[in-house]
């Protein structure tokens, strides 16, 4: 399902429908609905999963246009309210563990439960927030100049060092989503969802 908002388009993905309360996966940077699948086929539950714009099936209408980690916590509860959505347990990994704080720190109402993995509630110094967006800015020009180098790059990174060893097929499937994404509409993704630009 494609939900219309003013600024970006949301996809979202329902699993197991049933009633009460759902549990809505977010995925990390340069992951997508798909990221979660096995967990939420494995646990069975009642269950959606959606894109963060940029990713996947959700995009920025205009890639010039401004947007902010508020815009998305509003698009989101205009999503809830269009399911008939009260309640949600929100399970995020990552970037979209920030998400997932933001989302419930402006509307606890909306919210059961939270799972995050590796979130970060953000950064406290000033200077350090505006050194770690400077350092996500020169990763986004990296994404725009050679997508296909960076996602090499990325694959480096410590946090992925032992999962091509243990979880093979999990490994190739994550690869394979990172492929898909569209460079621009990723870069601006970092760019906006940046910690240094977590308040």
């Amino acid at each position: 399902m494609l939900i219309n908002k003013d600024k970006s388009k949301i996809s979202i993905k329902s699993f197991n429908k049933a009633t009460g309360t759902p549990i809505l996966f977010i995925h990390g940077f340069t992951g997508s609905y798909a990221s979660w699948e096995e967990i939420i086929k494995t646990s069975g539950r009642y269950a959606y999963a959606l894109d963060i714009p940029g990713h996947g099936g959700s995009f920025f209408k205009d890639i010039n246009e401004s947007y902010t980690i508020s815009d998305w916590c509003s698009e989101l509860y205009i999503l809830l309210h269009t399911l008939n959505i009260n309640k949600i347990t929100l399970c995020a990994y990552s970037m979209g563990g920030r998400l997932a704080i933001a989302f419930a720190s402006k509307y606890p109402d909306k919210i059961e439960s939270l799972i995050l993995e590796s979130a970060s509630v953000g950064i406290e110094q000033r200077e350090d927030r505006i050194e770690r967006y400077e350092a996500d800015k020169t990763l986004t020009a990296f994404i725009k100049e050679d997508f296909f180098e960076f996602i090499d790059s990325w694959e480096k990174n410590n946090l992925f060092s032992k999962q091509e060893e243990r979880n093979k097929k999990a490994w190739k499937q994550q690869r394979e989503i990172r492929k898909k994404h569209n460079k621009e509409q990723l870069a601006k993704a970092l760019e906006i969802f940046s910690i240094g630009n977590m308040p």
